[in-house]
């Protein structure tokens, strides 16, 4: 979760509108950067992505910056933009997927 908007992200404040934080634990990742590059990232967002035993990671930003570090733990949901994620993917572009992460 971001603190302010990258490109389209939702933000803390509309995890708190939605209530997702009377369901999940929602922090800031800490970082400024689209995607999630795990050296950019709080200690406290490290730790519990760390610790998790469930990682629901959403958009192609995350896909990209995640994909080489994840575990079965971690699933990719996304909207496949680009031919090169699309081959890399299996998939077609525009398609919407739910990929579990293996590395």
């Amino acid at each position: 979760m971001r603190e302010r908007p990258i490109i389209n992200d939702a933000v803390l404040n509309d995890a708190l509108y939605v209530g997702l934080d009377r369901v999940a634990t929602v922090i800031s990742s800490g970082s400024i950067y689209p995607g999630t590059i795990l050296d950019e990232t709080s200690y406290e967002f490290r730790k519990l992505f760390d610790k998790s035993d469930l990682i629901i990671s959403k958009g192609q930003g995350n896909f990209e910056t995640l994909l080489d570090t994840a575990t079965g733990k971690i699933f990719f949901i996304l909207r496949i933009k680009c031919e090169m994620i699309a081959r890399l993917s299996n998939t077609q572009r525009g398609d919407l997927v739910l990929m579990l992460g293996k590395h």
